[in-house]
C-alpha cells in the first residue's frame, strides 16, 4: 500500500492494537511509565507494551537577527554530556497552552521575550516509546529582559550563526533531534 493509499483511507480503517489490560503505571514525577497488555490484530499472542506518558512540550527556534540563532548549550544528565539545542520546555500538564509555554520557556532559559511567535508544526519525538507531542515555534523580534531559569537546569546561552547550523549537524556537534527537526521545519536544511 502506498502512502497515498493510506491517506485515502485516513488510516482509520487500518487495524490497530487491542488493549487487553492496563497494568499499574509507574509514576515518575511529570512522566508516567504506562504498561499495557496488547494484542496485534493478526496474532493470537499478547505482550506488554511499555511507554512513557509525557505531558508535551514546546520547542522554540529563536532568531536574534536574520544571521544569528539563540541556542542553549545544556548539560543532559541522561546522556552525561553537554549538547547544543534550541530552548524548549515540558508542559506542567497536558492542557497547557503550547504558545504560552513557548514564550515562558524562551524567557526562563534565555532571558529573551519574543514579539513574534509563529507555529511551525508538531513532532512526535519517539512514538515507539513516548506518548509526547512537541509544538515547534519560530521566535523573532527578541528583546532581552532577564533569565529566570529552573533550579534543575544547567545551561549556557549562545548565539550561533545561521550559516553554521548545517555544518554543525553534519559534523555531529549538533545532535539534538527535536532541534534538528525544528530547523528542518523552517526549510533551512
Amino acid at each position: 500500500m502506498s502512502y497515498k493509499d493510506l491517506q485515502a483511507v485516513k488510516c482509520s480503517k487500518l487495524a490497530t492494537f487491542t488493549c487487553l489490560e492496563k497494568l499499574e503505571p509507574i509514576d515518575a514525577g511529570f512522566i508516567k511509565l504506562e504498561r499495557d497488555r496488547v494484542q496485534l490484530p493478526n496474532s493470537e499472542h499478547s505482550y506488554i507494551h511499555s511507554y512513557l506518558l509525557h505531558p508535551g512540550a514546546s520547542v522554540i527556534v529563536p532568531f536574534l537577527d536574520t544571521k544569528t540563532l539563540l541556542m542553549v548549550y545544556q548539560y543532559r544528565y541522561s546522556i552525561k554530556q553537554w549538547i547544543l539545542e534550541f530552548p524548549a520546555g515540558t508542559f506542567h500538564n497536558p492542557h497547557d497552552d503550547p504558545q504560552k509555554r513557548a514564550l515562558e520557556e524562551l524567557r526562563e532559559e534565555t532571558g529573551y521575550l519574543a514579539k513574534t511567535l509563529t507555529k511551525l508544526g508538531i513532532l512526535h519525538p519517539s512514538p515507539g516509546m513516548i506518548a509526547e507531542i512537541q509544538h515547534i515555534f519560530e521566535a523573532t523580534d527578541l528583546t532581552f529582559e532577564a533569565i529566570d531559569r529552573d533550579s534543575d537546569e544547567l545551561m549556557e546561552v549562545v548565539g550561533v550563526p545561521v550559516a553554521d547550523i548545517n555544518k554543525l549537524i553534519k559534523s555531529g556537534e549538533f545532535t539534538d533531534a527535536k532541534s534538528i527537526a525544528a530547523w528542518h521545519m523552517l526549510g533551512c536544511v
